[in-house]
C-alpha cells in the first residue's frame, strides 16, 4: 500500500483575519498540521496551527463576542459564588488570551487562582466534591467481616475521599483502612509481616497461579464475588447480591478450593461457571461449567413452554423445531402462550412422524443393500438393529 503523503500549505505572509503569518516554527509536525507565529493587529503575539487558520481562527482571542468581553474585562472583585469570594486581580500571573486570573479564597481557607471566565462555574476549591463524594461512601460497617478483619468504628478522618475505618484482624493487630476495603472485601488481613494469616492470604493470591487456565479461573472467582459482595457493581450487583446470591463458605475466602473445584470439574476456556439453580448459592452442588448457549437457556428471565411433556426455552424450541426464535416470539406476543403452544405441538408431532418415516425407508434401503453399513453412525446415527 502506498504511504501517504502530507500536504504542505505555505502560510508564510498571508493575513488571515487580524492575523499576520510572520514566521514557521520549526518545531516538526503537529497533529492538526504546522505551528505558524502570527501577529494581530491588537500587537498580541500568538501560536496559531495550520488547522486552525484554515478552519476558522481570525485573531489572538481579542475579537470576541460583547458578553466574552464584557466578563473578561468586569471587576470581580468582592464577588462570591458558592464557597469562594474574589479577593483581587492577581497580575502576577500573565494573561491567558486577554483573561486575567482572579485570587480567589474558599470558605475552607485554601487560597488559588482561576480564569475570569470560570469565576462564575466554580462552586468551591474542590472541597464541595470532596464533602459530596465521602457523603456517598459513608455507610455503616460497624462488625462487618472482610476475610480476618472486623470494622470497629469510624476515625472520622479521611482516606482520600473515603472515610477512615478502625479494624482489627484475628491476629490483634490494629490497622487504619477506608472503608471500600471491607466494603468490598479487597483486603482480608491486616498485612503486617507478624500476622500468622498472610501467608495464608498470599497463597490464595493470584500471583501464585502459574497455568493459563489457573489464572483464567482467579478472574472468574473475582468476578463472582465482585457480583454478590460488590454494592458499586452498578450493572451485576442488584441481580445477585442484592437478591441474597452468596458463595458458600468453602470458597469464599479460599481462592485454592475454588480453583481445584473447577479444574476437577470440567473447566476448559471459553466455560463460565453457571448455577444449576439461579436462586441459590455459588457452591459446589449448584455450580457447573458451560458454555453461553447453555448459560443463557438458563436465566430467570427466559420464558419456557411445556409440549408434548417436555419443558424448554423459546430458543431452544426454536432451535430443535422449523420455526425462527423471530417468528415463534412474536406469535408469543400477538396471540399468548396457547397458539404458540399448539403450533409447536404440531410441528414437534410432524418431526417425530418424518423422523419414523425416514428410518423406515432407511431400513428398506438397508435389507436392499442400498446403503453400506459403516455410513449409518455417520450419517443418521443409527446402527442395523435400529
Amino acid at each position: 500500500m502506498a504511504k501517504r503523503t502530507k500536504v504542505y500549505h505555505d502560510l508564510l505572509g498571508k493575513d488571515i483575519g487580524t492575523l499576520h503569518v510572520s514566521e514557521r516554527l520549526d518545531s516538526g509536525e503537529i497533529y492538526h498540521g504546522t505551528l505558524w507565529k502570527c501577529k494581530c493587529k491588537c500587537g498580541n503575539e500568538c501560536i496559531r496551527s495550520s488547522f486552525q487558520l484554515e478552519h476558522g481562527v481570525r485573531s489572538c482571542g481579542c475579537i470576541r463576542p460583547a458578553g466574552a468581553r464584557n466578563l473578561r474585562s468586569k471587576d470581580w472583585t468582592g464577588v462570591r459564588n458558592g464557597r469562594i469570594t474574589v479577593l483581587y486581580k492577581n497580575t502576577d500571573i500573565p494573561p491567558n488570551y486577554g483573561s486575567y486570573y482572579w485570587h480567589c479564597k474558599c470558605d475552607c481557607g485554601k487560597e488559588f487562582d482561576t480564569l475570569s471566565a470560570n469565576i462564575l462555574k466554580t462552586m468551591s476549591c474542590g472541597c464541595y466534591r470532596a464533602e459530596r463524594i465521602s457523603e456517598t461512601k459513608r455507610v455503616d460497617i460497624t462488625g462487618k467481616r472482610s476475610g480476618h478483619l472486623v470494622a470497629i468504628k469510624p476515625t472520622g478522618n479521611h482516606i482520600g475521599s473515603f472515610l477512615e475505618w478502625e479494624c482489627r484482624c484475628d491476629c490483634g493487630n490494629v490497622v487504619y483502612l477506608p472503608v471500600t476495603k471491607i466494603s468490598q472485601g479487597s483486603q482480608l488481613t491486616c498485612g503486617k509481616e507478624d500476622c500468622p494469616y498472610l501467608h495464608q492470604i498470599r497463597v490464595n493470591s493470584a500471583t501464585v497461579w502459574k497455568t493459563a487456565d489457573e489464572k483464567k479461573i482467579v478472574e472468574k472467582y473475582h468476578g463472582m464475588m465482585n457480583r454478590c459482595y460488590n454494592p458499586n457493581d452498578v450493572k451485576s450487583y442488584k441481580d445477585y447480591g442484592g437478591r441474597g446470591i452468596y458463595v458458600c463458605p468453602e470458597w469464599k475466602g479460599n481462592i485454592k478450593a475454588f480453583v481445584d473445584w473447577a479444574l476437577e470439574h470440567g473447566y476448559k476456556p471459553g466455560l463460565t461457571i453457571d448455577r444449576i439453580d439461579v436462586n441459590g448459592p455459588y457452591s459446589p452442588e449448584n455450580c457447573r461449567w458451560v458454555d453461553m448457549k447453555a448459560q443463557a437457556n438458563n436465566k430467570r428471565t427466559n420464558h419456557y413452554l411445556e409440549v408434548c411433556g417436555q419443558v424448554q426455552t423459546v430458543k431452544q424450541w426454536a432451535d430443535q423445531l422449523p420455526i425462527t426464535e423471530s417468528a415463534l416470539r412474536q406469535m408469543l406476543s400477538d396471540k399468548g402462550d396457547g397458539p404458540a403452544i399448539q403450533r409447536l405441538s404440531e410441528l414437534y408431532r410432524n418431526r417425530r412422524a418424518a423422523g419414523r418415516e425416514q428410518r423406515r425407508e432407511i431400513a428398506e434401503q438397508l435389507a436392499n443393500g442400498n446403503i453400506r453399513d459403516k455410513f449409518l453412525d455417520e450419517m443418521y446415527g443409527i446402527s442395523r438393529s435400529t
